[in-house]
């Protein structure tokens, strides 16, 4: 219908459901309508969130378990932009090596994170029981 054009409004209880309402605009602007157009065409854009992904090898595993969750946890919580950190070893037995991916409000904060593992590996106690193997940041591209 000419000059209606229409407003999304959620609805009363918070639940996310999108109703559209019909409004009925007196004058229709080609300019207001181009950007219209372009705005609702234009594909939402993310921020881009970043991944420390640091690789160890694990020589004794009950210690170094201790020492993940009693120190290296602990000093990843508080890192700046953390937004979730995993930290995982293979299900089966023989060598460990294991991988963890923490995750960043931006690439500034994972590599400044990234920065702080490599000096904060060596004041670890009993670093014997895992060697640093890499550390790297990588841009999340896709998640589920």
């Amino acid at each position: 219908m000419p000059g209606t054009t229409t407003r999304s409004k959620g609805t009363a209880s918070g639940a996310g459901h999108v109703a559209a309402l019909p409004v009925t605009s007196t004058h229709t602007d080609p300019a207001e309508r181009v950007v219209r157009s372009a705005l609702q065409q234009r594909p939402e854009r993310r921020p881009q969130i970043h991944a420390l992904v640091v690789r160890v090898s694990i020589h004794n595993a009950g210690r170094a378990r201790e020492v993940l969750i009693s120190q290296v946890v602990q000093l990843a919580s508080g890192a700046p932009g953390l937004e979730a950190g995993y930290w995982t070893w293979p299900t089966g037995e023989g060598e460990l090596n294991a991988l963890s991916m923490i995750i960043f409000d931006s690439e500034e904060n994972a590599r400044a994170a990234g920065d702080r593992v490599s000096a904060n590996f060596s004041q670890l106690e009993d670093r014997d029981d895992v060697t640093l193997d890499g550390v790297e940041v990588r841009e999340v591209v896709a998640s589920a």
